[in-house]
């Protein structure tokens, strides 16, 4: 009986905490054109993950990548939802963040979303950075995230600049090499260049993966 007894209050402190969680919602809008064969999906497509924390406000890597993430959000306009690889490298860790429509691709695993101030970063999971994220970030089981697609009839797909960021972070010098810096297609690290060229179609009335974002945070 008493056996009994602890699982079912166990089993209501776990409904309890998971009902307690504030959620995080981003909507990710996807343009249309009223010409296009585009047909709205009759479920909604979504995409929850929990929400994440630095492990250790100590250490130097998490303070530097705070700091770019930081400028990146702050410079985007076309992009407010990141994609982060982060694995070891040599003597140091690689860093790959691009703007991205992550409901694009469901199937990807990700650990979870590092808020940086209106930014999300979602840092990609594998096999060969387990370690490394959970050294260095945690998550926080009393938020989670929920990515919603939303959709948007326009008369003309304007597809959004690329922004990609592409860095070493050397662990003996603590510090950042950057090897691309593109925000809204301008080089950073060649600033009196001309733009980047989107890689997507700026207009092509059967593609439905031109995407705008429009982020809105709310607790419930």
């Amino acid at each position: 009986m008493k056996r009994c007894l602890l699982i079912a209050i166990i089993s209501f402190v776990s409904i309890a905490t998971t009902l307690a969680a504030d959620k995080v919602r981003v909507s990710i809008v996807k343009q249309y054109t009223q010409d296009s064969e585009f047909i709205l999906p009759e479920k909604v497509v979504e995409k929850k993950m929990s929400c994440l924390i630095m492990a250790n406000p100590k250490y130097i890597f998490t303070q530097q990548l705070a700091k770019v993430a930081h400028n990146i959000q702050e410079e985007s306009f076309d992009h407010k939802v990141y994609v982060v690889s982060l694995k070891y490298a040599g003597a140091g860790i690689s860093i790959n963040i691009e703007g991205k429509d992550v409901l694009d691709s469901v199937d990807t695993k990700f650990y979870g979303d590092l808020m940086i101030d209106r930014g999300h970063f979602l840092l990609l999971e594998n096999e060969d950075n387990k370690d490394l994220l959970k050294t260095f970030f945690k998550k926080d089981r009393s938020h989670n995230a929920i990515f919603q697609r939303a959709y948007e009839m326009v008369d003309t797909i304007i597809a959004p600049e690329p922004t990609i960021y592409q860095a070493t972070y050397d662990e003996r010098q603590r510090k950042i090499n950057v090897k691309t810096h593109v925000v809204d297609g301008i080089d950073k690290l060649k600033p009196h260049e001309p733009s980047i060229t989107p890689t997507v179609a700026t207009k092509n009335e059967n593609d439905s993966d031109a995407f705008d974002i429009d982020v809105e945070l709310f607790e419930e």
